[in-house]
């Protein structure tokens, strides 16, 4: 089935027929100085919570230095975290930061 279709392709191509085109998707480009922003709001004590155990920690490799941070936990749901936010800052426009799940978000 992907021979034909590879097939099928050279041949549209040497034939000058056109197919559709994937759509280029362009990301916003973020300045650092929001994503400290970010990242100091999450970090606010009504906000998160600090995991007290020692075993609630995570090593980062930070260029070539493992350093441990301790976990933190939502109180909220991302949704109100993100009211919130908007209502201590709203000039900052993060959006798409409060999409992003917390264990992919460094919370250092």
């Amino acid at each position: 089935m992907n021979q034909q279709k590879q097939v099928l392709q050279r041949v549209n191509e040497e034939l000058g027929i056109t197919t559709k085109k994937k759509a280029v998707r362009v990301q916003q480009q973020i300045s650092s100085a929001v994503m400290k922003t970010v990242q100091e709001f999450y970090k606010l004590d009504a906000i998160s919570w600090q995991a007290p155990g020692k075993r609630d920690t995570k090593v980062v490799n930070e260029n070539g230095v493992k350093v441990k941070y301790q976990k933190r936990h939502l109180l909220l749901t991302i949704r109100e975290v993100y009211e919130l936010f908007m209502e201590q800052y709203p000039s900052k426009k993060t959006h798409c930061l409060f999409v992003i799940p917390l264990n992919d978000f460094e919370m250092k």
